[in-house]
């Protein structure tokens, strides 16, 4: 399984030079980041080496700044929207009610890709993500970088330590 800048520097590469068809660069950015395939590859690990914390760091606070940018554009479905998403729900996921609670759960706050799609778990897709999608990952990115950053002084702890008895030595 690749690890997350395996993903970042594919994904990158491959999209170096192309503007979006349509929409901002933040809904193509926001459909790749919570696209079904990319949410379960990405990794939550931490590294061993110094280097790898760093741009494990970099990487975490730019998608950070995602969910941020994501987040101040979330906008209140109005009644025509609202109606359309709870008619894809019922049709789209007839089985499965978690579509529906996740809707309810934003309180009808959903952030809209203007074309750009995201693959649900189901196998299904949709153009918007659901506030409380945004607010699990922002949280779970924020426990994250606070882990990375707390393992990263550590290990500088360690290597000072380390130093420090080389040369009573």
């Amino acid at each position: 399984m690749p690890s997350n800048q395996e993903l970042r520097t594919l994904y990158e590469q491959k999209n170096q030079f192309k503007m979006p068809l349509y929409g901002s660069q933040e809904q193509r950015d926001a459909s790749h980041y919570f696209d079904i395939k990319c949410m379960n590859a990405r990794k939550y690990d931490i590294p061993e080496n110094i280097y790898d914390y760093g741009k494990l760091i970099k990487e975490t606070k730019k998608s950070i700044e995602l969910m941020d940018s994501i987040y101040e554009e979330l906008e209140d479905a109005n009644p025509l929207l609202k109606e359309y998403i709870i008619k894809h729900i019922q049709y789209e996921y007839v089985n499965d009610s978690n579509e529906m609670t996740l809707f309810e759960a934003g309180e009808y706050y959903i952030y809209h890709m203007d074309g750009y799609y995201v693959d649900t778990v189901d196998g299904n897709s949709r153009e918007w993500i659901y506030a409380v999608e945004i607010d699990q990952e922002y949280y779970k990115l924020k426990k994250y970088i606070n882990d990375l950053e707390s393992k990263f002084n550590d290990k500088i702890v360690l290597i000072g330590l380390e130093i420090a008895l080389l040369r009573t030595l």
